[in-house]
Formats: structure tokens, C-alpha cells, sequence
């Protein structure tokens, strides 16, 4: 096949933006002609197959994850506890308080992680003496939680503020 030196070029990818007809990812050199198509090979007279681009993903249109939790419920009062859904987008590190719907429909995201806590609303919230027998507060027993939680998703400790926080 002859084609004039403005109507083609010879370039080469890693990867990620050129298909094989099969589906995989083209590694290597590859031709592009001037009406855009693409075929695998470094030189006109070395054509092997024929290429298609990927279609890039914006990762700005992704959904993110907002915030839709309500809090602890009455009968959450009557247990003493709730489970709190957290969310880090690891593209930018971001962390968000979620509901359980959203904790489930984003957890299977490969640039999620995920992870939930018991948090304790029961009071008092400080530590206190009650008859004598010291008696750890929920502000403290959460601040540990929180700490523990911050070695499967980095960050949380810095996230969460208030460890009192829902506590009657």
C-alpha cells in the first residue's frame, strides 16, 4: 500500500487508548492515517490488523459520592448504637459520610474505598466515676474506634471532629 508521507504517521502507545479487533489493549507501534483510521504495524508495507480507539472516560462526569446520611434513628437511641458508612474517592482523597444505599452501590468501585464504623450514642459522654469503678465515656470509646478505623481508611481521623457527637 503507498500513501504520501502527509497522509499517515507512525506512532506507538503503552496502552489504554488502543484496542485490538479481539478487545485487549494494543501495545506498540501502530499507523494512523489522515481519515483517522488505525492499524497495528510500524510500516505501510507491514500492516497486521486493524485498530480502534477506546473511548476516554471524563473522570470529572463520575458521580461522586455526597453526603446523604440522616443520623441515628430512635430505636438506634434504644440500642445505644449506629453504624456510620464512610467513602475516600482515592482520585482525590476526598472522604464522605454516606447512607447504607449509596455505601453499597459505591463500595464495588475500584477507586472507592470503603469502610463503617459502630458508633456509640448512649451516654455520658465523658469518663466518670460511678460508684467508684471508672467508667469510659462514649467520646473516648469512639475516639478509639476512630483511630483503629484510620488503618483501614486513611484520613478518617482527621475527618471526624467530634467524637461526642449523637451521644445523649
Amino acid at each position: 500500500m503507498y500513501l504520501p508521507k502527509n497522509k499517515f504517521r507512525i506512532k506507538s502507545t503503552f496502552g489504554d487508548e488502543i484496542e485490538s479487533s479481539n478487545g485487549v489493549d494494543y501495545i506498540g507501534k501502530y499507523i494512523e492515517l489522515a481519515d483517522g483510521r488505525i492499524f497495528e504495524g510500524d510500516s505501510l508495507s507491514n500492516v497486521k490488523g486493524r485498530l480502534s480507539r477506546k473511548e476516554k472516560v471524563n473522570l470529572k462526569a463520575i458521580e461522586r459520592p455526597f453526603n446523604d446520611y440522616l443520623g441515628p434513628t430512635v430505636l438506634d437511641y434504644k440500642v445505644g448504637l449506629f453504624t456510620r458508612y464512610f467513602i475516600r474517592d482515592n482520585r482525590d482523597g476526598k472522604i464522605t459520610e454516606v447512607g447504607l444505599r449509596q455505601f453499597k452501590e459505591k463500595r464495588r468501585l475500584n477507586y472507592v474505598k470503603s469502610g463503617k464504623i459502630e458508633w456509640i450514642i448512649q451516654g455520658p459522654a465523658e469518663n466518670k466515676l460511678i460508684n467508684d469503678i471508672p467508667f469510659i465515656g462514649a467520646e473516648e470509646r469512639n475516639k478509639k474506634t476512630v483511630l483503629e478505623f484510620n488503618k483501614e481508611l486513611r484520613g478518617i481521623k482527621s475527618f471526624i471532629k467530634n467524637y461526642k457527637e449523637f451521644v445523649r
